[in-house]
């Protein structure tokens, strides 16, 4: 078995002198790849050098369902089986043996140590693959990452997509604003405004009614950023009965109209005034009357003193100019 354990990470044709009978139902298993029938063989054989063979020839077929197995592997009594399951666990690739092989770098055999360190350099995680995606603008590939079980990896994925600016990615990243992880959907929010894309709003206005003041903050920051988002502001702010998506509406015009998408827009005081006439009652228009004395409308400085002192026929007057 020596001159198999040689040839660490590679793809080997497996052979041995061995006259063992049960090596021989590893060959005949190896030349059927049987998966299945290695995975009993590294399970159940009583010679370690059968059982490190099985771990062997299951590395070099590689199929992902000798995953598990040969994890379990880095536990056996021998140390040569545990050696050989690092040489093949390295030919599986899987990110899933990473924990495992970074325990078995405390192993208390040097060599089984010394593979698995190996074994670690040769594997890919998954952001490694999104990293190396990114550097070749394949977003395609980053896209198929947004269902990574690994919520980091999702998250870099959108933050990727974002840095390439491909259209293309928006529908995947509005997807991602329903993820299952809340810091997934949030940089998915916060992403979103780097596109400013119209198909983007209304998924964006959904998240502003989310219980998480993070998330909802960052769909305002989006929506900002979003010319295509001042009428559908407006009319959130007029129709709904949630104070908390109205208040979000108010913050988001406000900040498009202040510092973003809006703030040389000729339309601004014009979607204002409407607003404010439409909406006039609710706590929250108020605060864009404030929003229009910004704005240079005359008006708003006495509408709101009108408010003030509770002059109704003034409030009317100046309502029905909007």
């Amino acid at each position: 078995m020596d001159f198999l354990r040689n040839l660490f990470g590679k793809k080997y044709p497996v052979a041995t002198p061995s006259k063992d009978i049960s090596w021989s139902k590893a060959q005949e298993l190896l030349a059927k790849r049987d998966v299945r029938g290695l995975i009993k063989v590294l399970h159940e054989a009583k010679s370690e050098d059968v059982r490190g063979g099985a771990a062997l020839m299951l590395g070099n077929i590689g199929d992902p369902l000798a995953l598990e197995p040969l994890i379990a592997a880095l536990k056996d009594p021998a140390s040569s089986v545990r050696q050989d399951a690092t040489k093949a666990l390295a030919n599986l690739g899987s990110a899933k043996a990473i924990e495992p092989l970074r325990a078995a770098l405390n192993d208390p055999n040097e060599q089984v140590r010394e593979d698995a360190k190996y074994a670690l350099s040769r594997i890919k995680t998954d952001r490694d693959v999104v990293f190396e995606a990114e550097a070749k603008g394949d977003s395609d590939r980053i896209k198929s990452t947004l269902n990574d079980e690994n919520p980091s990896v999702r998250c870099d994925a959108i933050r990727a997509l974002e840095r390439l600016s491909d259209p293309q990615a928006v529908d995947a990243i509005i997807i991602a604003l329903k993820d299952s992880n809340l810091s997934v959907r949030k940089e998915a929010a916060r992403a979103l405004g780097k596109f400013g894309a119209p198909r983007a709003v209304e998924p964006l206005f959904a998240c502003m009614r989310d219980d998480d003041e993070n998330l909802r903050a960052y769909a305002m920051q989006s929506l900002v950023m979003t010319t295509s988002a001042l009428e559908s502001l407006l009319k959130l702010l007029i129709s709904t009965d949630d104070r908390k998506a109205r208040n979000s509406a108010v913050d988001a015009l406000s900040g498009a109209i202040r510092f973003g998408a809006l703030k040389t827009d000729p339309r601004a005081a014009i979607l204002v005034r409407s607003a404010i006439k439409e909406g006039w009652g609710k706590v929250e228009t108020i605060s864009l009357v404030g929003l229009l004395v910004e704005l240079g409308d005359e008006r708003a400085q006495r509408l709101l003193n009108a408010a003030q002192t509770d002059d109704k026929y003034t409030l009317e007057r100046i309502l029905n100019s909007f």
